[in-house]
C-alpha cells in the first residue's frame, strides 16, 4: 500500500489497484498532477482518442492462432477495404482477417456526467483548485490556482471484432461483458478517472471479403468525458502577511495571518488564527487594519470566546460586527480533538 507524504510521491511501479480507502483517494487525486506541478493535467478530444484505443488494445487483448490481433482506429465512414489498401496488416497484398477496430462519432454530443443537466450557469464562475505557497522578498503569499467547470461532453465508440473463427468472437463477447459487468468501466485520460457505459452490442453475421468468409461483432460504448484547456486556468497571486502576535510567554504560540484578495473591485478580507497540535489554547494580537467580518468559521473547534480591549465580545450574537486596527484580541478556543491544528476563520472585507 502506498500513502503519499505530501510530496506529490506515487508508487508507480505497482498498480494503484492495492490501495484501499482514504490511501486510494490521495493517490487518484494526486495522480492528476504527477509530473505537471500543482495544476491538473488538461484533457482533449485526442487524449481521450488515444486512451480509449490504448485501453482496448491492453484490456480486451485476444490471440489468435498465437498472434494478439491487432487494433486499428478508422476514420469515421471509412470503408474497411479502402483503409485495408494501406495498413500494414497484410498478407500478399490481402487484409488479414483477424483485427479489431475502433470507430467514433464525429459529433460529440452534449454531456451526461452530471446526470444532463445544464449545471455550468451563464457568467461561468471560477472555482478555486490549490493555493501554493511562495516566499517573495522573505514574506509568505500565495499563488491561487482557479478554472471553469470542464466542458462536458459524450464520446461514443464503436468497437468491432472481425474474424473468421466464430468462437472467437464469442471469447471477446465474454470479455467486453466480463468489463462492464458493474455497469460501467472507467478510462484513464491523464489521471482523469472516465465513465464508460456499453450501450449496445450487434451482428454477428457472416460475410464475404475478397471471397473470404468472415464473422464480425459491434459493440457501442458511451464514454461521459469532460474537456479542460490549459486557458481554463486562471493563476492570481494572494497576498499574506503576519500579524503581531504579543502573546511571547507562549512556547508554541498560534499564527495569526491576513489574506488580502482584490474581487469585483471590493477588497476582501481573510483573518487566520492558526493553533498548532497540543498547543495551547489561548492567542493575543493586534491588527493593522480595519475589518469587517461578516461570517465566522471554526475547524477543529468546539467553541471559543473572545475579549476585545479586555471586554467579553459575544461573536456569535452578532451578524456582522467590526474589529479596529491596533485593538487588542484575546481568544480562549475548546479544541474537538487536541493532536491536530485547529483554526478560526474571520471573514469580510477592510472598511
Amino acid at each position: 500500500m502506498t500513502l503519499n507524504n505530501g510530496k506529490n510521491n506515487i508508487n508507480y511501479d505497482s498498480p494503484l489497484t492495492g490501495d484501499i480507502g482514504q490511501v486510494r483517494r490521495e493517490n487518484l487525486a494526486l495522480e492528476l498532477f504527477h509530473k505537471e506541478g500543482y495544476v491538473p493535467r488538461t484533457i482533449s478530444y485526442r487524449n481521450i482518442d488515444e486512451s480509449f484505443k490504448e485501453w482496448v488494445e491492453n484490456e480486451l487483448d485476444i490471440e489468435y492462432d498465437g498472434e494478439e490481433l491487432p487494433t486499428m482506429f478508422l476514420v469515421a465512414n471509412q470503408r474497411l477495404n479502402e483503409f485495408g489498401q494501406a495498413w500494414k496488416f497484410t498478407k500478399e497484398g490481402g487484409l488479414l482477417l483477424n483485427f479489431k477496430t475502433i470507430t467514433r462519432e464525429t459529433n460529440p454530443e452534449k454531456g451526461t456526467q452530471q446526470g444532463g443537466n445544464y449545471n455550468i450557469p451563464i457568467d461561468k464562475p471560477i472555482f478555486e483548485v490549490v493555493r501554493i505557497p511562495v516566499i517573495e522578498n522573505g514574506i509568505e503569499s500565495y499563488d491561487v490556482i482557479k478554472m471553469k467547470q470542464p466542458l462536458q461532453v459524450d464520446l461514443t465508440y464503436t468497437i468491432s471484432i472481425f474474424s473468421t473463427n466464430f468462437s472467437l468472437l464469442n471469447e471477446f463477447n465474454r470479455m467486453m461483458q466480463d468489463k462492464f459487468k458493474a455497469i460501467e468501466c472507467y478510462l484513464n485520460v491523464n489521471g482523469h478517472y472516465i465513465s464508460m457505459e456499453l450501450e449496445n452490442t450487434s451482428d454477428n453475421s457472416q460475410y464475404e471479403l475478397e471471397n473470404r468468409k468472415f464473422f464480425s461483432q459491434s459493440f457501442q460504448i458511451l464514454v461521459k468525458a469532460y474537456i479542460i484547456r490549459d486557458e481554463d486556468f486562471i493563476r492570481e497571486r494572494l497576498q499574506t502577511r503576519f500579524v503581531l502576535s504579543i502573546d511571547a510567554d507562549f512556547k508554541n504560540k498560534p499564527i495569526i495571518t491576513v489574506e488580502e484578495e482584490d474581487s469585483n473591485n471590493i477588497q476582501t478580507i481573510n483573518l487566520n488564527v492558526n493553533f498548532n497540535p497540543f498547543s495551547k489554547p489561548r492567542a493575543k494580537f493586534r491588527l493593522d487594519e480595519n475589518i469587517l467580518v461578516k461570517k465566522v468559521n471554526m475547524i477543529n473547534i468546539n467553541s471559543f470566546t473572545m475579549k476585545r480591549d479586555n471586554e467579553d465580545f459575544n461573536v456569535f450574537t452578532c451578524t456582522n460586527f467590526k474589529l479596529y486596527k491596533f485593538e487588542r484580541i484575546s481568544i480562549n478556543i475548546k479544541r474537538e480533538i487536541d493532536n491536530k491544528e485547529a483554526r478560526i476563520e474571520f471573514k469580510g472585507e477592510s472598511f
